[in-house]
């Protein structure tokens, strides 16, 4: 299991609840997801990072759930 960030779309016309990934380009210019092993991390990143984000859990399986900061 691993940890990524969405972002909300800013686009206005887009289907309201829309999210994103965010990538980052590695050494071989390809956008691969922004990932973190830890909740913690990954919270301080959307903590100091401008801008809609939430965190989502990634399963080994690839099954996506956005973390609920309430229940932390």
């Amino acid at each position: 299991m691993h940890y990524e960030i969405e972002q909300a779309s800013p686009d206005v016309s887009a289907e309201p609840g829309r999210w994103h990934v965010v990538a980052v380009i590695d050494t071989e210019v390809v956008p691969t997801p922004l990932t973190f092993d830890t909740i913690d991390q990954a919270l301080a990143y959307v903590a100091r990072t401008p801008g809609t984000l939430r965190v989502v859990e990634v399963t080994d399986e690839g099954e996506r759930l956005p973390v609920d900061r309430g229940t932390l």
